[in-house]
Parts: C-alpha cells; structure tokens; sequence
C-alpha cells in the first residue's frame, strides 16, 4: 500500500504507461484517479489515501507529466495520458523538481504553513496568479503547448521565490498557482510577483507565445483578527480585476504593470 505522495505519483505513471494506448477516462468533477487506481491495483484506498491520489494526479498534470485531450466537446470526461516526460520520470531515479514542494490549496494546508507566523504577531502574504489567455493557446498550438506553459509558469515562481526566502507554493484549479509567503508584507510579496511577471517575459516554451500572467496579493493581517482563508479570497478577487487588463499585479489598490 503506497504511503508517501512520490509512491502514489509512480502508481499513478504507471498505470498510465501499462495501458495500450497510454490513456484512462477521467472524470473532471468526480475526480476519480483514486477510484482508478483502486482498481487497477486491487486495493481499497484509505480516504486520506484517495485525497493524496487526487491532489498527486493534479501535482502531475501541473509538472507535465500527464496531460488532458479531449476526446469529445460534449463529454463531461477527458482522455488522460502520460507525457514523454512522464515515462522518462518512471526510469529515473530522482523525484521530478517539476511537482516538488507543489500542494493543493486546502485548509489545513494554509493552517498547518501559516500558523507559526501568524502565533508570532508576523504577516502573511498571499498571491494567486492565473496564465492569461491559456485556453487560446491549447486551442491553437494545443494541449502541449498549454502543458508548457503550466510547467514553465511553475517553474518560473519557483526560481524566483526561492531567491526571496521561505515560501510554499500550491495551485487551486486549471493554470492557477497559490503563493503563500509566512513573514513577508503584502508589499514585499507584490514585489516579488512583479519579478514572476518579468521572468515570464522571458519564456520559451518552442511556440510563438507571449506567456503572461494577472496576479492578485492579500495580506492575512488586512482583517482582524487575521484570517489566511480571507486572504486567498481577496488575493483570488483582486486576481480576477487584473484580468481586466491582463498581464497585471493588484495589491490592494495598487495596480502595477510592465509595458
């Protein structure tokens, strides 16, 4: 019975590389990886074993491992498969720095990263960002494209937050990414995200696309008593204002951008 994320995350490649044509139906509402997986290994899954699954399957579609094609317009399921990258992955003996330290945005999870701060009087940043024009881009260049600019996205936010000190990173849905920053200000947090947008300028993924991203920043401290769960809630808001103008940072009623 596998116990850790990275052994779910081989299970998962691994059913998908012994089927003949690479590929399962999965349910985007029901999220049925685990129940999958369950029956392909003959197990029944613990609850929290099947939580770990779902948030594995979602840590793998984010690194590029496995990728989502549409079979039918009209389905309520995709056609998932593994990526030349995911098989690669199954033959190394490394964990893929593509899905590390990559989590779902959950309750405990902003519990258990935010509360020795907030215990310690400090603030607590938040950011949640969002690819612009993403679906464009899988309806043009296609699914591969998109799995690029996901992993690159995520990329970029790891290179530049782990310049700045200690952070985590989660993502809540599709191409949107959750920035959570123990100790730093709103302010030193939207400085941080101006960087993401200026390294993302500078992204190749090997198609003609201009990678950008509208990103929203709260601070837990903004409510009293302070209040995480608020915080992603305003920084989520003030995310979807930016995408008025796309390519943009709010931060309160800060708005900064890059021509």
């Amino acid at each position: 019975m596998p116990a850790t994320r990275a052994e779910i995350e081989t299970l998962i490649l691994k059913m998908l590389a012994s089927r003949s044509n690479g590929e399962y139906k999965y349910n985007l509402t029901g999220r049925d990886a685990p129940g999958e997986l369950e029956r392909t290994f003959g197990e029944a899954w613990s609850a929290a074993q099947r939580r770990s699954a779902a948030e594995a399957f979602e840590g793998l579609r984010k690194g590029g491992l496995v990728r989502s094609t549409m079979t039918n317009p009209n389905d309520t399921e995709n056609w998932v498969e593994i990526t030349e990258a995911g098989r690669k992955s199954l033959s190394s003996p490394e964990p893929t720095s593509a899905t590390a330290e990559i989590s779902v945005v959950t309750d405990e999870w902003l519990a258990e990263i935010t509360k020795p701060a907030l215990n310690a009087g400090q603030p607590v940043a938040i950011a949640y960002a969002d690819l612009d024009h993403f679906k464009q881009v899988n309806d043009r260049l296609g699914h591969e494209a998109g799995d690029l600019c996901i992993k690159g996205f995520a990329e970029v936010i790891a290179s530049v937050l782990a310049r700045k000190g200690e952070f985590r990173r989660g993502y809540a849905r599709g191409d949107e990414f959750v920035a959570v920053f123990p100790n730093f200000t709103r302010r030193e947090a939207t400085s941080c995200c101006q960087r993401i947008r200026e390294e993302l300028m500078r992204l190749k993924i090997g198609a003609p696309v201009q990678v950008t991203a509208s990103i929203g920043v709260a601070d837990a401290t903004e409510t009293e008593p302070p209040d995480v769960k608020a915080a992603v809630t305003a920084a989520e808001q003030r995310m979807r204002l930016a995408k008025n103008t796309r390519d943009t940072v709010i931060s309160g009623t800060e708005t900064r951008r890059f021509i």
